[in-house]
């Protein structure tokens, strides 16, 4: 394993962490310019000028909007923090997918791709490593959202079946789909999961064999 988190793992883990700065600056920054506007607010009432609560309620609306996304995104990031806990354990496959979207939904945006989750009401579980996963997971959706030319929808979803635990990706093109499961190939065999695709549903699965 000393191989795979010294090239791809350490790699990964920059690549999220920089991802969840410059989100978390951006929440700031709004959160910052909303505050300033509130004080301008509180001066032009000082000055007599009558303050329009409907204006007010908006702000302070979207106040609440900005705190709920950077909450969201620090609750990721203690999920992705924590995942390296242990090399191995019993894993929430779901709460690992749903992790991995969150922190890659900067990326999606700037490349044109929407991220779509479905998960199950009851979540699957498998002894795996959650860091690990999240890596290879994040190989084939940067992979398949491509260059952000072309706008893409794709589909995350997770399954328990007979041989194991299944991670889905569906909506990517088949020539993306290769390059990217050529590329999780070696994290692949770390994990002892088993990628296959297929170019005509344009999907990717991923099993966690029980």
């Amino acid at each position: 394993m000393t191989d795979v988190l010294t090239d791809t793992g350490l790699k990964f883990f920059g690549t999220m962490t920089a991802s969840i700065s410059h989100e978390l600056k951006n929440r700031f920054a709004i959160v910052n310019e909303q505050a300033g506007l509130l004080t301008d607010f509180v001066r032009m009432a000082e000055r007599g000028r009558e303050l329009d609560p409907e204006r007010l309620m908006r702000l302070g609306e979207s106040l609440k909007k900005q705190v709920s996304l950077a909450d969201d995104l620090l609750g990721h990031m203690n999920h992705f923090s924590h995942s390296v806990d242990q090399a191995a354990c019993e894993t929430d496959i779901a709460a690992v997918v749903a992790c991995i979207a969150g922190l890659a939904r900067r990326t999606a945006d700037r490349r044109n791709a929407l991220l779509d989750l479905r998960l199950p009401e009851t979540p699957p579980m498998a002894h795996t490593s959650g860091f690990l996963l999240m890596n290879l997971i994040w190989i084939l959706l940067d992979g398949a959202m491509g260059p952000g030319t072309d706008s893409r929808s794709l589909t995350l979803s997770c399954e328990s079946s007979p041989e194991g635990t299944v991670v889905r990706m569906d909506g990517a093109a088949p020539d993306l789909l290769q390059q990217a499961v050529a590329a999780a190939t070696d994290l692949s065999h770390e994990l002892g999961a088993q990628v296959s695709m297929d170019p005509d549903c344009q999907s990717v699965s991923v099993l966690l064999p029980r």
